[in-house]
């Protein structure tokens, strides 16, 4: 007996043969499988694989003196400013660990492990201003605080 005219036949114990377009599907299927569990492992994962570091330094930044002579009774406080924070090892050498960006409100946060760090606000809006770096220790839980002072220049 023959088969009809159109017919495939699958090789001996093959239950029936995928079209093109069947393997194509289950490709498919298999490869958007593959990228929404990548997506949901990498979601998961901290930036080492794991959960990151659990504590810190928060803190804000702030520029002064605003006016060029204070007066007793005429406050002219220091003004929180947007600035880069950027978080070195102690000893100043070595790569940035971490940078992040104070708000408007000059307050910022930033993630490290614990240990001992300098940490350094960088203002540019014309002239590219520096606070001095400040020395930090991270404890093993919770965030160490710090405030940044940016020098204004006014006299």
């Amino acid at each position: 007996m023959c088969p009809a005219p159109g017919t495939r036949l699958a090789p001996p114990g093959v239950e029936g043969v995928m079209s093109h377009r069947e393997r194509i599907r289950r490709s498919l299927a298999l490869a958007l499988l593959a990228a929404a569990l990548a997506a949901l492992l990498a979601a998961c994962a901290g930036p080492t694989g794991g959960p990151g570091p659990a504590g810190g330094i928060r803190g804000v930044v702030l520029l002064g003196p605003m006016c060029p002579v204070e007066r007793q009774g005429s406050p002219c406080p220091d003004r929180p400013i947007p600035a880069t924070v950027e978080v070195l090892a102690r000893d100043g050498a070595g790569p940035i660990i971490a940078r992040t960006r104070a708000g408007a409100d000059g307050r910022f946060e930033v993630r490290v492990a614990p240990g001992r760090y300098l940490v350094v606000a960088l203002w540019a809006t014309g002239m590219r201003r520096q606070s001095p770096a400040v020395a930090v220790t991270v404890p093993a839980q919770g965030f160490a605080n710090v405030t940044l002072r940016v020098d204004s220049g006014i006299r």
